[in-house]
């Protein structure tokens, strides 16, 4: 039986917030509903099973939410905080403002978000979180309240990471130094491939790069130059733990358990 989910979305007060959009997604699918900033959203035609919305205000402010759909029409009330902004600037290697021609045709530099869950240093890196930045290097974000890390992207350079606190209010003159990115090629020379998970730390303990290796070809990563940490685990067990130097020339890291 299909399921239809009716969203609202609630400040903390219990007041009713005008509903910017909605992302619906499982492992399978996903889909974006327009909320057309009313305060009710309905998304239908759902098969059960288990989902993840992403629920946008008016303001910009937004909410995740894990929901299990189970068929009929279900009701759902979504907490949003309000937004707080965070505004700074794009800075080149030599902490120039950065300048572009055309910032709207989507080749620009742009913000990308992370977030960092409450007591833990783990980044969740959100793809779906990117914001161009103007011709004058300059941008300015809606958040709700929390930690965040974020990172600039131009082409072929990539900022380092940048932790921001919004948990008590805006913070402006943010700055992010674009660098040369220096590609990194991780290579084992013996013992079991798959299944082991890599984390790439930066020089502030932040996730600067996380994946699993599917098969003995060497792994190809690009990234800030700078100082990293490299942990490797196979089934929770940690088997690598390396400091890598990344300078201007490609490094090959090897390894093996």
């Amino acid at each position: 039986e299909l399921c239809t989910l009716v969203i609202r979305a609630l400040a903390a007060n219990g007041t009713p917030l005008p509903i910017s959009g909605v992302t619906v997604s499982s492992k399978n699918s996903a889909m974006i509903v327009n909320g057309r900033v009313q305060e009710r959203v309905e998304v239908t035609d759902l098969a059960p099973g288990n989902y993840t919305l992403i629920v946008t205000t008016q303001n910009h402010a937004f909410q995740t939410r894990d929901v299990v759909v189970r068929g009929g029409v279900q009701e759902i009330d979504v907490e949003v905080e309000l937004a707080i902004r965070a505004q700074g600037r794009v800075l080149d290697a030599a902490r120039a403002p950065l300048r572009v021609e055309n910032p709207d045709d989507g080749d620009g530099p742009s913000v990308q978000l992370g977030r960092i869950a409450p007591g833990s240093t783990t980044v969740s890196w959100d793809k779906r979180m990117s914001y161009l930045v103007d011709e004058e290097g300059r941008f300015s974000l809606s958040l709700a309240p929390g930690v965040y890390v974020l990172r600039a992207r131009f082409e072929e350079s990539v900022s380092s990471s940048l932790r921001v606190d919004l948990s008590h209010g805006p913070v402006e003159g943010l700055e992010l130094v674009l660098a040369e990115s220096v590609e990194l090629i991780l290579q084992r020379e013996q013992g079991e491939w798959r299944g082991a998970r890599y984390e790439l730390r930066d020089g502030e303990g932040l996730t600067a790069g996380a994946g699993s290796f599917e098969g003995p070809e060497p792994l190809v990563l690009r990234a800030a130059k700078g100082r990293y940490e490299l942990l490797v685990e196979l089934d929770g067990l940690r088997v690598h733990e390396a400091t890598l130097l990344l300078e201007r020339e490609p490094v090959t890291h090897r390894f093996g358990w």
